[in-house]
C-alpha cells in the first residue's frame, strides 16, 4: 500500500443494491418526485443511501439510478463514490446555481463546461488543479440533446464554493474575472472525483437566484425557476436513456 492510499474505501456488501451504468444526482430534493415519475419509478423503488434517496429497478436493464438530496460538495462526493462501487459510470449532475452575471435570468439553464474550485473536498482527488471539467463525451450528448429539443441552455464555467453563506463581493468579483458564470456548491468536487474514477459526468444547473446585483436576489418561488426546473427535468430524463445506448 502506498503512502497516497485511503485507508477507508467505498464498498459493496454481499446485500448492497447495484445500480446500472448510468445514474442520475439530483442535489435539491424538490426536483426528486417529478424526476422520479419521469423515469418511471414508484415507492416500491426506493431505498436508503446515506441519509439521501435511492430509485433503481435492477429488473429494468435501461433505468438509470436516481439519487438525492446531496447538499454540499463532501456529501455529493461521498455519494457518487458509492454509485461508482455500485456500477454507474455515466453520471448526470443536477442542480441549482446563483448567477453571477447580470444577463442570466432565474431559471436559466447552464452547462458547465469547467468548475472553478473553490470548495476543499476536490484537493484530496489528485491531482490537485484549480480547475475540473466534465467528460468530452457527455458534454457531447448534452449538445446532441440541445440541437434537437427546444430547450435553451449556455454553456460556461461556473464557480463551485463551500461557503453557502460567505460569498462575498470580492470573491464574485474575482470569479466573475475567471470566466466563472454562476455559483454552486457541488460541481467541481463532482468532477474531480469522476476523474480520479475514471467514470463520465456531466452537469446541469437551473439558475435559482442572483448574486450579480447590489444585493442578493432570490428565485426559488417563482414561476420561471419553476419552468426551468421542469425544462431541466425534460433534458436529464432525455440524456438518461440516451447515455445507455452504446457508443
Amino acid at each position: 500500500m502506498s503512502g497516497n492510499d485511503a485507508i477507508v474505501n467505498p464498498v459493496v456488501g454481499k446485500r448492497t443494491a447495484m445500480v446500472g451504468p448510468v445514474a442520475l444526482m439530483a442535489a435539491c430534493e424538490p426536483d426528486l418526485e417529478p424526476l422520479s415519475s419521469l423515469l418511471g419509478y414508484t415507492a416500491a423503488n426506493k431505498r436508503r443511501l446515506f441519509i439521501s434517496q435511492l430509485y433503481l429497478d435492477e429488473h429494468r436493464a435501461d433505468s438509470a439510478a436516481l439519487v438525492g438530496p446531496m447538499i454540499g460538495a463532501p456529501y455529493a462526493a461521498m455519494v457518487l463514490e458509492s454509485l461508482i462501487v455500485r456500477g454507474a459510470r455515466r453520471i448526470l449532475f443536477l442542480g441549482w446555481c446563483g448567477a453571477l452575471v447580470p444577463d442570466l435570468r432565474i431559471g436559466d439553464l447552464i452547462i458547465p463546461s469547467a468548475a472553478l474550485v473553490g470548495e476543499g473536498t476536490s484537493q484530496n482527488y489528485p491531482p490537485i488543479v484549480s480547475k475540473t471539467y466534465p467528460s468530452a463525451g457527455i458534454m457531447a450528448a448534452v449538445e446532441d440533446t440541445l440541437a434537437d429539443e427546444p430547450i435553451q441552455a449556455r454553456q460556461a464555467a461556473i464557480w463551485t464554493t463551500d461557503g453557502a453563506f460567505r460569498e462575498t463581493r470580492e470573491q464574485v468579483t474575482s470569479y466573475q474575472k475567471r470566466g466563472a458564470i454562476a455559483v454552486d456548491m457541488e460541481t467541481s468536487a463532482l468532477f474531480a472525483v469522476a476523474a480520479f474514477r475514471q467514470v463520465e459526468i456531466g452537469a446541469v444547473l437551473v439558475v435559482s437566484d442572483s448574486l450579480a446585483g447590489e444585493s442578493w436576489q432570490p428565485g426559488f418561488k417563482t414561476a420561471q425557476f419553476k419552468s426551468g426546473r421542469k425544462a431541466a427535468h425534460h433534458l436529464v430524463t432525455i440524456l438518461c436513456r440516451k447515455l445507455h445506448r452504446p457508443k
